[in-house]
């Protein structure tokens, strides 16, 4: 064993019960602030929003699933989970529960917008891979933790059912728009071929299959027009569904483009009444269904497990307190003991000044 070697171990061996010793007492100390401290319990609940092509979404989802105006726009590509974050973190649910439980008072602060602030420390939301929304709160009165953890659901369930009777509201004043030009378009074809039957004596008839044909794809294509529509009213020209939408409507064209021609006066003045017919038609029952759910209060949230008061407090955690301040001090004592040991080889002339 060489010279340094030993020095070092000589070194340990005297130093080491005292750093081992003052690790001890930082344990203690640690501990003993850690007791001294407030308590914070933590109380949690999950929640289990709904798929966002469900009914539970909004109350426009059955309308948006079972008819030609689906996609609308009024669902984007955000997850439930993460609309319901949102809604979560906002002032319009946070406020009226620091009004309701005094929390100035409880967290020390003057203002709404530092207790706003600090109770963004106090409340966490996770969005778990499963799309289960995980929401925990804490707070030094257990029963507390879980009442607000409870009504800040409350409140995420009051935001969800207004803002999907909004969204019905809308979508409905749209669609009445539409049924409006739709009635007036239907009236009109019907008067032009009725006139032209009067007049040349020649019935719509002969040529049926094809413009029954016709007026499918064409009634198709009205149905994404009305869609493309709406959501122009609200996204950008690079929106990846309104591209979609845009490319779908070329493609009909394309089909219609290669459908012979309707050769019978008669039979393009149908055509157009079909056409018309099944819009008028298509509108009217979205625009019924809409003044349905309208009045509907539907909520799409499912809540797995409320929130209960714990019974073990989260913090402060006595033993990692304690084990922090030990492994710190033992940290530091071994670093002493190596500039001492490193001091005396110098001194030994083992290690260059």
């Amino acid at each position: 064993m060489t010279g340094a070697a030993r020095l070092i171990l000589e070194r340990i061996r005297r130093d080491a019960p005292r750093v081992l010793l003052a690790a001890l007492v930082a344990g203690a100390i640690g501990y003993g602030i850690a007791s001294l401290l407030p308590r914070w319990y933590r109380a949690e609940t999950t929640l289990m929003p709904p798929d966002e092509n469900s009914a539970g979404f909004g109350l426009l989802a059955s309308m948006i699933e079972s008819s030609a105006l689906s996609k609308v726009g009024l669902i984007t590509s955000t997850s439930a989970a993460d609309v319901f974050e949102v809604i979560l973190g906002s002032r319009r649910v946070r406020e009226p529960l620091i009004e309701r439980y005094n929390l100035r008072k409880v967290y020390g602060q003057p203002n709404l917008d530092l207790c706003l602030k600090e109770m963004n420390t106090h409340v966490k939301v996770d969005v778990l891979r499963s799309h289960v929304l995980v929401l925990q709160v804490e707070d030094q009165d257990p029963k507390r933790a879980a009442s607000l953890a409870n009504d800040l659901v409350a409140g995420l369930d009051r935001v969800s059912r207004e803002t999907q009777v909004k969204r019905a509201i809308e979508a409905g004043d749209f669609l009445q728009g539409q049924l409006a030009g739709a009635q007036s378009r239907l009236r009109a074809a019907e008067n032009r071929l009725s006139t032209y039957e009067r007049s040349s004596g020649v019935l719509a008839v002969g040529e049926s299959h094809a413009v029954e044909g016709v007026a499918e794809l064409m009634s198709r294509k009205m149905a994404l027009q009305v869609r493309r529509t709406w959501m122009q009213s609200y996204a950008g020209r690079e929106n990846p569904a309104l591209a979609s939408i845009t490319a779908e409507i070329s493609a009909i064209d394309g089909e219609i483009a290669r459908l012979p021609g309707l050769k019978q006066q008669a039979s393009r003045l149908a055509l157009e009444v079909e056409i018309q017919r099944r819009i008028y038609t298509l509108l009217t029952a979205q625009y019924e269904e809409t003044r349905i759910e309208r009045d509907r209060t539907v909520s799409g949230i499912t809540v797995l497990d409320p929130a209960r008061p714990p019974t073990i407090k989260a913090r402060p955690r006595k033993s990692l307190v304690a084990g922090v301040a030990a492994a710190v001090i033992l940290a530091l004592g071994s670093f002493w003991i190596l500039m001492r040991a490193r001091a005396e080889m110098e001194r030994a002339g083992l290690l260059p000044r």
